[in-house]
């Protein structure tokens, strides 16, 4: 384990073709700790892999980088690096071969991996990124932007302006505030509560939204059903057309309580049935 004192706004930059990166936001400030093992000790590709990693530091910045080696530029071998970094540092990391796990609050983070899943607890900001592999993401104070060629997203809340995007997977969504866009090209949409404005797209899967409690929704999908839930006593406009299946509209059926909140509600689809639904209760309710 190396130690390196830095700076208070001090940042982790990481840039090495092959490697399992944990990163542990569990440091005392004004500290970096970095630790650089292979994969697997008795194998010696991933011994070689491991050494040949460089970790420099100073009081602005921590860095661990290696050269690309290997067929076609590729590293064959895989090393594991450990880091601990105070809570609230920029996080900087990228991999061509290899995951990306973070615990623990962290600055503005940037994740990349060509072939690798990428896992963050939490950050203040966040662009994620991977050619093939899931992205699961607890909280995001700000701005966020998770994309996958192949693989299932994963998003418990975020507070700033949301992108997502996956060509082939499932897109699993808790809770926004902000601006929300999700697209799949394969795959469903699952959006737990909204209170904000959310485009959802995919072209091959159902759209399902738990909780809209006020904002605007717009829903679609080429070929698989669309259901939206709203609170007790949103008041709710509705626009809402399937070109070969059914709509079931029950939200006049079951008027809730007066409340100030609104909703805005576009629901599209191609084949499929469209359902609008009211809630029974409140979330306090249920308690």
């Amino acid at each position: 384990m190396q130690d390196f004192t830095v700076a208070p706004d001090a940042r982790l930059v990481i840039a090495v073709p092959s490697a399992l990166i944990n990163i542990k936001a569990s440091a005392e400030p004004g500290r970096i700790s970095v630790q650089v093992a292979p994969a697997h000790p008795g194998r010696g590709i991933d011994q070689r892999t491991a050494e040949r990693i460089s970790v420099e530091g100073s009081k602005d910045a921590v860095s661990i980088y290696a050269p690309t080696l290997g067929l076609f530029g590729f590293n064959l071998g895989t090393a594991v690096i450990t880091v601990e970094v105070p809570q609230g540092t920029p996080v900087e990391c990228r991999t061509g071969n290899g995951s990306v796990r973070v615990d623990g609050p962290v600055g503005q983070a940037r994740m990349h991996s060509s072939n690798g899943s990428i896992a963050v607890d939490r950050a203040l900001t966040l662009k994620a990124t991977t050619s093939n592999g899931p992205v699961f993401v607890g909280t995001v104070e700000g701005e966020a932007e998770l994309t996958t060629s192949s693989g299932e997203v994963q998003l418990g809340a975020s507070g700033g302006r949301t992108t997502i995007k996956s060509s082939n997977g499932a897109l699993n969504l808790g809770r926004t505030g902000s601006p929300l866009s999700a697209k799949t090209s394969n795959g469903s949409i699952t959006l737990g509560v909204l209170s904000g404005e959310a485009r959802l797209r995919t072209s091959l899967g159902a759209v399902r939204v738990d909780r809209v409690e006020s904002g605007r929704l717009d829903a679609a999908t080429s070929m698989g059903e669309v259901d939206i839930a709203v609170s007790p006593g949103v008041a709710v406009w509705v626009d809402a057309h399937s070109k070969a299946g059914s709509v079931f509209n029950e939200l006049q059926a079951t008027p809730g309580p007066a409340s100030e909140s609104t909703a805005e509600l576009r629901a599209t689809t191609s084949m499929g049935a469209i359902r609008l639904r009211r809630l029974l209760q409140s979330p306090a309710a249920t308690n």
